[in-house]
């Protein structure tokens, strides 16, 4: 379904092939997007290794395969980052391990299929993890008190449809209560017997609701689609078999089900007392960091979503609205020469633009370009200087770096602090 949004939207032509820069990631710098046939080949691979794994063929071939083409599309660019494809590529890596491959479509007579529940649990605790956070994330003063994003959401929806009903006070508090409360719960709903079938049902309302309002004003993807998939992890075993009962469906088949389980053993789940295997403590070890890495920009001062570090993969999921301008100079001779504004648009895609309106690690980059192109240009001893205003959650704008300092000589680096981020003077506190 990736693929098909992909090629829907034409993401490699606009987001890969268009760009005549990308923001790379700091320990991935050495990444460069193949020629365009060789992506578009790759989104080949990967919709044939999708159908592999939805078939049980070749499964974990075809798994590696799709974890390593579609973390290397997200890893080409920040600019179009988002945590549904880091979410996507941690449920690969542990899909890899799954022994989801003793059973395929082809197999004639295929026993039955039983994977340890340590398998399962797992992948229902790293998707816990990512509600959590998504619900703490959301208990500041920019979502509760100024409801932002969801009033810019809602007043640009209202404005790009033409329907005025989307800017509604009400619906406004519903999707900014609602929200909170449903990262908040969700999954200890679905994990609990006597609130599943609630949780079910306000996983399908939400997801859906949620599509429907960002599919054409917001980058959300196939993300509702994925969440709702992964409901099935929450029910029992047997639950499919139950149904089937319950509707009367191929009665026949079951029987004929039964008989064959019994020619066939199936591998017997762990008794109790036996220990865990390596890789399940492997597993506690990267679920552990999982929990705790979202929280790492408590180190760092400053508000997470003013300085961005600390922002990326800690799962704050539209929580950040800035109203921002910025004006980017060509100076010749060091400073003291004339002044040429740039225009970002002839060189960013929309997407990248906004990227760089959202996460300051983006300006020394696109800064130290400029000043390449402006000694292509003939400029001696170009600098580069930026007049960055920004406000933060409805809050007051104010300049988030030095106009006068040299953008080209700044350093973003994702273990140290970056200096020269102006402090935030609005607002609420640094959390």
């Amino acid at each position: 379904m990736q693929i098909i949004n992909f090629v829907s939207v034409d993401f490699i032509s606009k987001d890969l092939v268009k760009p005549v820069l990308h923001f790379k990631w700091y320990f991935f710098s050495y990444v460069e997007p193949l020629p365009k046939a060789g992506l578009e080949l790759l989104l080949f691979v990967l919709a044939a290794a999708a159908v592999l794994i939805a078939l049980g063929r070749f499964y974990r071939i075809a798994v590696a395969i799709w974890f390593v083409g579609f973390t290397y599309l997200w890893l080409l660019d920040k600019g179009f980052f988002n945590n549904h494809y880091y979410l996507m590529s941690i449920l690969c890596a542990m899909m890899f391990f799954l022994p989801a491959d003793r059973w395929n479509l082809f197999r004639k007579n295929a026993p039955r299929v039983s994977i340890p529940r340590w398998y399962v649990l797992a992948i229902k605790v790293q998707l816990f993890i990512v509600f959590f956070w998504a619900a703490i994330n959301k208990m500041q003063a920019g979502w509760l008190v100024n409801h932002q994003p969801i009033a810019f959401i809602l007043d640009y929806k209202a404005q790009f449809t033409g329907d005025a009903s989307w800017d509604s006070g009400l619906l406004e508090n519903g999707m900014v209560w609602g929200g909170l409360f449903f990262d908040l719960l969700v999954i200890p709903a679905l994990w609990w017997r006597p609130t599943r079938w609630f949780a079910v049902a306000g996983m399908v309302v939400f997801n859906g609701f949620n599509y429907y309002i960002f599919h054409d004003v917001g980058e959300i993807g196939i993300f509702p689609w994925l969440l709702l998939a992964t409901v099935i992890l929450f029910f029992p075993a047997d639950s499919g078999e139950w149904i089937r009962a319950r509707l009367g469906i191929a009665r026949k088949k079951a029987q004929k089900k039964s008989a064959l389980r019994g020619k066939h053993k199936s591998p017997q789940q762990p008794e109790a007392g036996t220990p865990l295997p390596r890789l399940a403590w492997v597993f506690t070890a990267f679920l552990a960091f999982q929990l705790i890495f979202p929280a790492r920009h408590l180190l760092v001062p400053g508000h997470v979503d003013w300085t961005g570090e600390g922002q990326r993969f800690a799962w704050r999921m539209k929580i950040m609205y800035k109203d921002f301008e910025m004006h980017w100079y060509m100076v010749d001779q060091a400073g003291q020469g004339p002044r040429y504004e740039v225009n970002l648009g002839g060189i960013l895609t929309p997407k990248q633009y906004t990227a760089l309106g959202y996460y300051p690690d983006l300006i020394p980059p696109m800064a130290r370009y400029l000043k390449e192109d402006a000694r292509r240009r003939g400029l001696s001893d170009p600098i580069i200087q930026v007049d960055f205003k920004s406000g933060l959650n409805g809050w007051g704008q104010q300049n988030l770096l030095d106009p006068t300092v040299d953008a080209a000589t700044l350093v973003a680096h994702p273990l140290r602090r970056a200096e020269w981020i102006l402090p935030y003077e609005f607002g609420e506190p640094p959390p």
